[in-house]
């Protein structure tokens, strides 16, 4: 079984047990930061639309990144979108030594403290 397979089946284990606490979670992608896509759990979205999740995390993270090391001079950790339906988060991690992005967007009955407790507990599986 290739690594990507067996990764995909632990997260959707992972994504069952938390969504029993975690109920308006809309999308989990994790892409290489240079814009291709790992795993998604959107199954409604098709290998396209997997593709700009990607591209769109990968450049997002890489604002993002630039931003951190220029105004503060770290790196990047996390960066939190909030929409009007919810919110969205990029993490910075690692998966098989490449480093990676995981974006996560929920809707808008998750409050912001119990959706980021949620997708740390997520990216922090990935980068194990």
């Amino acid at each position: 079984m290739s690594g990507d397979h067996v990764m995909k089946e632990e997260l959707n284990k992972l994504l069952a047990q938390v969504s029993q606490n975690f109920n308006d979670l809309k999308v989990v992608a994790l892409s290489t930061i240079d814009g291709f896509s790992i795993y998604s759990s959107d199954n409604g979205a098709n290998e396209q639309e997997n593709e700009k999740i990607a591209a769109i995390s990968s450049s997002l993270h890489s604002l993002s990144n630039a931003a951190a090391k220029q105004l503060a001079g770290n790196k990047l950790m996390t960066t939190t979108l909030e929409t009007s339906d919810g919110f969205i988060f990029f993490f910075s991690t690692t998966y098989e030594e490449r480093e990676c992005v995981l974006c996560i967007a929920t809707g808008a009955s998750e409050n912001v403290a119990k959706a980021r407790y949620f997708s740390q507990k997520i990216a922090d599986f990935i980068g194990k």
